[in-house]
């Protein structure tokens, strides 16, 4: 891609990444994190937040019984992904309340645990 071009100089590449990013930002329509549903997708969006909440609370919870040092941010990465759908959930029955859609607030958190006890993993640390 041209916008990370190897070496077109150091000044130029990042003038070009500046650019390409700028444009970005800049252009955006609104971004609405949390989105309404109406009818069956909300039924169906529903029904695949507890589903989802359910699988990333028995993974946290199985992988907080593993006593590997990789397992405890993944653990609770996972249940803060568990807690996030229900939040999520609660977002799409309820829309308005501010609090609610400040999902990112347990979202980043869990995205951040979960690579960082994968990275881990990886990398095959033990106790």
């Amino acid at each position: 891609m041209w916008y990370l071009s190897p070496n077109p100089g150091i000044l130029e590449n990042a003038m070009r990444r500046l650019l390409f990013l700028g444009s970005l930002l800049c252009a955006p329509r609104a971004a609405w994190a949390v989105q309404s549903h109406t009818g069956e997708g909300l039924a169906a969006h529903a029904i695949a937040h507890a589903a989802l909440a359910v699988a990333f609370g028995f993974l946290g919870w199985r992988v907080l019984r593993n006593q590997e040092a990789w397992g405890r941010p993944l653990g609770w990465g996972a249940a803060l992904f568990a807690l996030w759908s229900l939040w999520a959930l609660a977002s799409h029955l309820h829309p308005g309340p501010w609090l609610l859609q400040r999902d990112h607030l347990i979202l980043v958190p869990a995205l951040w645990l979960v690579w960082t006890g994968l990275r881990r993993m990886a990398r095959g640390e033990a106790r």
